[in-house]
Protein backbone atom coordinates (compact mmCIF):
# COMPACT_ATOMS: atom_id res chain seq x y z
CA UNK A 1 0.00 0.00 0.00
CA UNK A 2 2.81 2.39 0.90
CA UNK A 3 4.68 1.59 -2.33
CA UNK A 4 1.57 2.31 -4.36
CA UNK A 5 1.12 5.65 -2.55
CA UNK A 6 4.75 6.61 -3.29
CA UNK A 7 4.35 5.62 -6.94
CA UNK A 8 1.23 7.80 -7.27
CA UNK A 9 2.99 10.77 -5.63
CA UNK A 10 6.05 10.30 -7.83
CA UNK A 11 3.81 10.42 -10.91
CA UNK A 12 2.34 13.74 -9.78
CA UNK A 13 5.70 15.46 -9.48
CA UNK A 14 6.44 17.89 -12.27
CA UNK A 15 10.03 18.86 -12.98
CA UNK A 16 10.55 22.55 -12.35
CA UNK A 17 13.40 24.65 -13.65
CA UNK A 18 14.94 26.42 -10.69
CA UNK A 19 17.21 29.34 -11.38
CA UNK A 20 19.47 30.34 -8.54
CA UNK A 21 20.20 34.05 -8.38
CA UNK A 22 22.20 35.97 -5.88
CA UNK A 23 20.97 39.11 -4.18
CA UNK A 24 23.23 41.45 -6.13
CA UNK A 25 22.03 40.01 -9.46
CA UNK A 26 18.45 41.04 -8.69
CA UNK A 27 19.55 44.50 -7.55
CA UNK A 28 21.60 45.03 -10.73
CA UNK A 29 18.69 43.89 -12.90
CA UNK A 30 16.25 46.09 -10.96
CA UNK A 31 18.64 49.03 -11.28
CA UNK A 32 18.97 48.61 -15.03
CA UNK A 33 15.21 48.39 -15.52
CA UNK A 34 14.75 51.41 -13.23
CA UNK A 35 17.33 53.39 -15.21
CA UNK A 36 15.61 52.47 -18.47
CA UNK A 37 12.26 53.55 -17.04
CA UNK A 38 13.68 56.90 -15.85
CA UNK A 39 15.20 57.59 -19.28
CA UNK A 40 11.90 56.72 -20.98
CA UNK A 41 9.93 58.90 -18.55
CA UNK A 42 12.36 61.81 -18.98
CA UNK A 43 11.97 61.66 -22.75
CA UNK A 44 8.16 61.75 -22.55
CA UNK A 45 7.48 64.01 -19.57
CA UNK A 46 6.35 67.55 -20.39
CA UNK A 47 8.18 69.29 -17.50
CA UNK A 48 11.00 68.67 -15.05
CA UNK A 49 8.74 68.34 -11.95
CA UNK A 50 6.72 65.66 -13.76
CA UNK A 51 9.96 63.87 -14.63
CA UNK A 52 11.04 63.92 -10.98
CA UNK A 53 7.61 62.66 -9.92
CA UNK A 54 7.73 59.83 -12.45
CA UNK A 55 11.24 58.89 -11.33
CA UNK A 56 10.12 58.52 -7.70
CA UNK A 57 7.05 56.37 -8.41
CA UNK A 58 8.71 52.90 -8.55
CA UNK A 59 10.27 53.39 -5.12
CA UNK A 60 6.77 53.75 -3.62
CA UNK A 61 6.31 50.01 -4.20
CA UNK A 62 8.63 49.43 -1.25
CA UNK A 63 6.16 50.96 1.22
CA UNK A 64 4.44 48.64 3.75
CA UNK A 65 1.94 46.18 2.30
CA UNK A 66 -1.10 47.72 3.97
CA UNK A 67 -0.49 50.99 2.06
CA UNK A 68 -0.12 49.52 -1.42
CA UNK A 69 -3.71 49.78 -2.66
CA UNK A 70 -4.02 53.45 -1.72
CA UNK A 71 -0.59 54.38 -3.02
CA UNK A 72 -1.25 52.36 -6.18
CA UNK A 73 -4.46 54.32 -6.78
CA UNK A 74 -2.57 57.59 -6.34
CA UNK A 75 0.21 56.49 -8.69
CA UNK A 76 -2.29 55.29 -11.28
CA UNK A 77 -4.26 58.53 -10.99
CA UNK A 78 -1.08 60.54 -11.56
CA UNK A 79 -0.27 58.50 -14.68
CA UNK A 80 -3.88 58.57 -15.87
CA UNK A 81 -3.90 62.36 -15.67
CA UNK A 82 -0.87 62.35 -17.96
CA UNK A 83 -2.34 59.73 -20.30
CA UNK A 84 -2.47 62.13 -23.25
CA UNK A 85 1.20 63.01 -22.77
CA UNK A 86 2.72 59.65 -21.82
CA UNK A 87 2.57 56.42 -23.75
CA UNK A 88 1.19 53.21 -22.30
CA UNK A 89 4.74 51.84 -22.34
CA UNK A 90 5.54 54.20 -19.47
CA UNK A 91 2.92 52.42 -17.36
CA UNK A 92 4.41 49.05 -18.31
CA UNK A 93 7.92 50.33 -17.53
CA UNK A 94 6.71 51.57 -14.15
CA UNK A 95 5.15 48.19 -13.37
CA UNK A 96 8.32 46.32 -14.33
CA UNK A 97 10.64 48.66 -12.45
CA UNK A 98 8.53 48.68 -9.29
CA UNK A 99 8.01 44.91 -9.24
CA UNK A 100 11.72 44.19 -9.80
CA UNK A 101 12.65 46.59 -7.00
CA UNK A 102 10.21 44.78 -4.71
CA UNK A 103 11.60 41.40 -5.79
CA UNK A 104 15.18 42.51 -5.13
CA UNK A 105 14.17 43.84 -1.72
CA UNK A 106 12.64 40.47 -0.83
CA UNK A 107 9.06 41.78 -0.72
CA UNK A 108 6.27 39.36 -1.52
CA UNK A 109 4.03 40.01 -4.48
CA UNK A 110 0.88 41.84 -3.54
CA UNK A 111 -1.90 42.36 -6.04
CA UNK A 112 -2.96 45.53 -4.24
CA UNK A 113 -0.30 47.60 -5.99
CA UNK A 114 -1.28 46.45 -9.48
CA UNK A 115 -5.04 46.62 -8.81
CA UNK A 116 -4.65 50.08 -7.29
CA UNK A 117 -2.60 51.30 -10.25
CA UNK A 118 -5.11 50.05 -12.80
CA UNK A 119 -8.08 51.53 -10.92
CA UNK A 120 -6.25 54.83 -10.45
CA UNK A 121 -5.12 54.91 -14.09
CA UNK A 122 -8.67 54.45 -15.37
CA UNK A 123 -9.99 57.00 -12.85
CA UNK A 124 -7.29 59.48 -13.86
CA UNK A 125 -8.15 59.12 -17.54
CA UNK A 126 -11.87 59.48 -16.74
CA UNK A 127 -11.17 62.56 -14.61
CA UNK A 128 -9.00 64.10 -17.34
CA UNK A 129 -11.57 63.48 -20.06
CA UNK A 130 -14.55 64.65 -18.00
CA UNK A 131 -13.03 68.05 -17.13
Amino acid sequence: MKEEQERIEAGKRVPVLVVRTSEWTLWVLAGLVYLGYVVMAAMEAPTLPVTVGLALLPALRLLPDRMLIGVGIGVGWFLGGLALTLSAYTLVGLLLASQLLALAAGRSERWGWIIGMVVGYVAGIWWGVSR
